[in-house]
């Protein structure tokens, strides 16, 4: 089940995040840096309102539906989960545009981020969480692309989209999610029966101190990427957009690193209640493969970002480039982090992550406002990067006290990718041939494998040959 489950959900990410790529290149191209970094700004609010609504009622659901087999008992769910979710996304929206009104004088910038925040309202009955709880992939990566897709077709169908681009945007966005959550209700209907949404005192009170934490947590994770935007935004520069490019750039090669995340979750909670040592050693797995994907990607944004960037988003925008190098970074340390932080909410450690994000959240705000001060746009950027690197260190530190885990794996897997990288740009001045793109994979598997991180039977776990097991 966990491949079929994996190939769904990795065939829905990779469709996805191709749909988002052309349409934000699309829009890039169309509005321009500035009107494209306000643009990429509304999504941002969107987004952090989507994360403080939630509440971490997704990951909750899931925990609660995972272990039910009857109908009854997962209507029960879904009539308390997605009222609640429902009542969040109201008092979300209302502090928001209260705090955008505050925060923003030019009317563009106004309506764009308003209209987008209000796409919180139908984004809530989209309920991913209960195909991933269900193990039923395959609908929730459909939910993914038929989102994005209505929205990209909208956008096509637009005339004039530079002049009326705060007005448009987000009425189409707010209706392509209004359309996949009414699709996603009937098939979830069809599959437990009617259902309806209730409220009670009691059990929302519940829940939400059971998810007080880990919702803290993600708010806290949400904020720290979307500081840099928050900052420049106030210039009125271009460098928004140049900033926003890049950090999406790198941000999606993370969000790729999460498929293997969504999937093993429930996996892992098995194994973890079963066998601690098992445990351990799946997680081990896990973080192994992560840190070798973020080294091979790491290295595909330092030898080809600047040609990437001029074949698709143009010659205006080639500024971006040196800025995608400096944030590369953060692809190997959030891989590692995401791997961390997984091992850490299934022990438990809510209250730890919630106090590392915090820390991490405090010195990411500091360092980004003193570095944009001095050093601009790049500054920026390297705020960043420095706050993912100190995150992996006490990430890497905590999971170890709490689940004894082989640090020595990470520094491998950071130290000869970086030594690898470093002799191919020396031994070509820089200028990498494309050929790389398939060598360079081999070649640092290849590495792993003489240092004793990674093995021939992690092939087979990865590649099909014999069965994925997670669990017993």
């Amino acid at each position: 089940m966990i491949r079929r489950n994996l190939a769904y959900t990795s065939a829905g990410e990779a469709a996805s995040k191709a749909i988002i790529f052309v349409l934000f290149v699309y829009l890039a191209k169309k509005l321009g840096p500035l009107d494209y970094g306000y643009f990429s700004l509304a999504v941002t609010f969107y987004l952090m309102g989507r994360t403080i609504s939630l509440n971490s009622l997704d990951m909750h659901g899931i925990r609660l539906i995972s272990s039910l087999r009857d109908d009854a008992g997962i209507r029960s769910v879904l009539s308390d989960i997605n009222m609640l979710r429902a009542l969040f996304s109201i008092v979300v929206c209302v502090t928001l545009t209260a705090a955008i009104f505050f925060l923003y004088e030019e009317r563009a910038v106004r309506w764009i981020t308003i209209g987008f925040t209000l796409c919180l309202i139908p984004a809530t009955f989209i309920s991913e969480w209960f195909f991933n709880g269900r193990q039923l992939m395959f609908y929730s990566a459909l939910s993914q692309v038929g989102s994005w897709t209505s929205f990209m077709a909208l956008v096509l169908l637009a005339p004039r989209l530079s002049e009326t681009y705060s007005y448009y945007l987000p009425a189409a966005f707010f209706a392509s999610l209004a359309l996949m959550a009414v699709a996603m209700h009937i098939v979830m209907r069809k599959l437990v029966g009617g259902f309806t949404y209730r409220f009670s005192l009691k059990e929302a009170s519940s829940i939400f101190m059971e998810t007080g934490y880990i919702n803290l947590v993600n708010i806290f994770g949400y904020l720290i990427n979307s500081a840099g935007i928050l900052v420049l935004s106030f210039s009125n520069s271009p460098d928004l957009g140049y900033y926003a490019v890049a950090l999406q750039i790198c941000t999606m090669l993370i969000l790729g690193g999460s498929v293997i995340y969504r999937v093993t979750l429930p996996h892992l909670n098995t194994v973890w209640r079963e066998s601690e040592s098992e445990f351990n050693g799946k997680v081990g797995f896990v973080t192994r493969l992560l840190g070798f994907a973020a080294i091979v990607a790491v290295f595909y944004l330092l030898a080809y970002s600047e040609p990437f960037i001029r074949a698709f988003w143009g010659a205006e925008y080639l500024r971006v480039a040196p800025v995608v190098k400096v944030l590369s970074v953060i692809i190997f340390f959030g891989y590692y982090m995401m791997g961390f932080a997984q091992g850490l909410f299934i022990l438990g450690k809510d209250r730890l992550l919630m106090k590392i994000y915090l820390f991490q959240l405090a010195l990411t705000l500091a360092l980004t406002a003193g570095m944009f001060r001095y050093f601009g746009l790049m500054g920026v950027a390297a705020a960043l990067s420095i706050s993912y690197f100190v995150g992996f260190i006490v990430f890497m530190a905590s999971f170890h006290r709490s689940g004894n885990y082989e640090w020595r794996h990470a520094l491998k897997v950071m130290v000869s990718g970086g030594l690898l990288i470093t002799f191919l740009y020396w031994a070509f001045d820089g200028n990498i041939p494309f050929a790389f793109i398939l060598i360079f994979p081999a070649v640092y598997f290849a590495a792993c494998v003489l240092l004793k991180v990674m093995s021939l039977a992690d092939l087979k776990m990865i590649f099909p040959g014999r069965p994925l097991t997670l669990g017993k």
